[in-house]
């Protein structure tokens, strides 16, 4: 009989031979890798795994010989695994490449290093938080042997995805300009939703031909790790109008239509000129955040109604001229 190790290459050899008549006098050992020994019960280490025939001749003293034959499988048993995977959210896929020869792997313990184990052979694992962790795969065969492999494994955490726009509520062919407001992150990529090219630039502009609520993706990267995040966001791209005026406004002080603007548009150029009803010009304005706040050279105006003239070009070159009456109140 023979009795070996998991992990080791040393085999201690056991003489059962037993005899009626006379005694045993010599034994002859053949380990099968031309190795031999005359010892009873003779140790051997092997130096390579395989499958070895060991043979053994015993001789008593009335000048009998018999002769046993064994065949065994030897080798080591070794855990063994590999891993792909990144970054934080990313499945982590580890593959077992243990080998047992001449036994049989029936079991896999997984110690991802973050209080997760997993007894399948191949699993997959998510990472919440970034770091170095320690995983240990041990393996257990059908023999009773096991064996553990363990490897330090880094999760990179992800760059955050974030962004806001110069225009919350623009229109078609205004210029729009998109702010990076993400962390993490040295590389971008800008989906504007409307099929035009994407873009690389952190910061870029863009400017809608069409009206429609955009879906707008920035895609950020970390290209020393090759970790990225992404966000969309649903942005209303709405049309162009024609200037429309008010029926009155109060410039009472009450931060409550307090002054009068020339809406729609956007537009490319604008010019609002006011005058009383005796034809007395009043105010004029080329700017259309520039409103008339019901006076004129500082004095507030009286109650009344007023005439109002305005003529605006929009982005789409479009030319309006308006006029007509405004009621001032207080």
């Amino acid at each position: 009989s023979f009795t070996k190790n998991c992990n080791s290459m040393a085999v201690a050899f056991t003489d059962q031979t037993t005899v009626t008549t006379g005694s045993i006098t010599s034994w002859s050992w053949n380990f099968g890798d031309s190795n031999t020994d005359t010892g009873q019960n003779p140790a051997h280490t092997y130096v390579d795994s395989g499958q070895y025939i060991v043979q053994m001749i015993v001789s008593t003293d009335q000048g009998c010989i018999d002769t046993v034959s064994q065949s065994f499988g030897f080798g080591s048993l070794r855990a063994d695994f590999g891993v792909t995977g990144n970054c934080v959210k990313d499945p982590f896929i580890f593959t077992d490449s243990s080998s047992a020869f001449s036994d049989t792997i029936i079991s896999w313990t997984w110690d991802f290093g973050d209080f997760s184990i997993d007894n399948t052979q191949n699993p997959t694992h998510f990472y919440a938080i970034s770091g170095t962790y320690q995983v240990v795969l041990t393996i257990t065969t059908q023999g009773g042997c096991t064996d553990s492999d363990t490897l330090m494994l880094l999760v990179n955490p992800n760059p955050i995805a974030g962004f806001n726009f110069s225009t919350p509520a623009p229109t078609i062919l205004e210029e729009v300009q998109f702010l990076d407001n993400s962390s993490g992150a040295n590389s971008w990529i800008w989906d504007y939703g409307d099929g035009s090219a994407f873009s690389n630039v952190q910061n870029p502009t863009h400017t809608y031909l069409n009206v429609a609520i955009m879906q707008v993706t920035q895609i950020v990267i970390n290209t020393a790790t090759g970790c990225r995040d992404s966000i969309t966001v649903d942005y209303k791209i709405r049309n162009l109008y024609p200037p429309a005026i008010p029926k009155s406004f109060s410039p009472n002080g009450d931060d409550i239509n307090d002054f009068l603007y020339a809406r729609g548009g956007p537009f490319k150029s604008l010019n609002m000129k006011i005058y009383n009803a005796w034809v007395e010009f009043i105010f004029e304005t080329d700017d259309p955040m520039v409103p008339w706040d019901g006076r004129k050279n500082g004095v507030d105006q009286p109650i009344g109604v007023y005439v109002y003239v305005v003529r605006v070009t929009t982005l789409n070159n479009l030319s309006f001229e308006k006029l007509g009456d405004i009621s001032l109140i207080r």
